[in-house]
């Protein structure tokens, strides 16, 4: 498992699906806890770009691959890989649950992928909280 996850790192540092695939914030998180889980995160290289690559990540709320829009679960996918680094403090919380707020769906509750969608689902739900813990708005449990 440790091969394939080291394979799947993307020329930018961060991780793909497999090798040679882009770099995505699922993925990544995904990589990240995984190695954290088997004590091979501190041994993995160039650290420094990957915090580099989750950081840039960030326009208000989080993206999850360069070029694409902002969407509510990244706040999780993302946030959670620089906490997993140990750089949760370079997360700008304010920032986050400013995009949070803005896909919020008030008439009956939940988060939406995007401001614009108009139809919250769990997932985007979920994740959105879990991004509010993460942005230091909500007590871990």
């Amino acid at each position: 498992m440790y091969a394939f996850i080291v394979e799947s790192r993307s020329y930018d540092a961060a991780f793909g699906m497999g090798p040679t695939c882009e770099s995505h914030g699922g993925c990544t998180y995904c990589a990240v806890a995984a190695l954290a889980m088997m004590g091979r995160l501190p041994a993995l290289p160039d650290k420094d770009l990957l915090i580099d690559w989750c950081v840039k990540r960030q326009h208000f709320g989080f993206q999850g691959r360069i070029e694409k829009p902002m969407d509510s679960c990244y706040s999780f996918w993302v946030g959670a890989s620089l906490d997993i680094l140990g750089v949760g403090m370079l997360i700008d919380g304010e920032s986050c649950a400013q995009f949070l707020k803005q896909c919020e769906f008030t008439p009956v509750g939940g988060f939406q992928k995007f401001p614009e969608v108009q139809q919250p689902d769990l997932l985007h739900s979920y994740f959105s909280v879990c991004g509010l813990s993460l942005c230091g708005l909500l007590p871990p449990m």
